[in-house]
């Protein structure tokens, strides 16, 4: 299962697209952004990016997650 603060980096990481300022908005090395979001993934058995020119992009999975992490963030 993964934790709020997973949730958490995926959201920022979603809404800025890039790794580095995601990271640096987040306050943590990009190492730590990267094991991150590789952790949920792994947790939720689906890949929720696809890098396209540097930006990270959301798969569909990606998508469906960001709408119901942002309940959880709005609630």
């Amino acid at each position: 299962m993964f934790d709020w603060d997973d949730l958490r980096i995926f959201l920022v990481l979603a809404r800025i697209r890039k790794a580095a300022p995601a990271a640096r908005a987040l306050g943590i090395d990009v190492t730590t952004l990267s094991r991150r979001i590789t952790r949920l993934q792994t947790s939720l058995n689906a890949s929720l990016f696809e890098t396209i020119g540097g930006e990270r992009r959301l798969t569909e999975r990606g998508e469906a997650l960001f709408a119901h992490a942002e309940e959880m963030e709005s609630a």
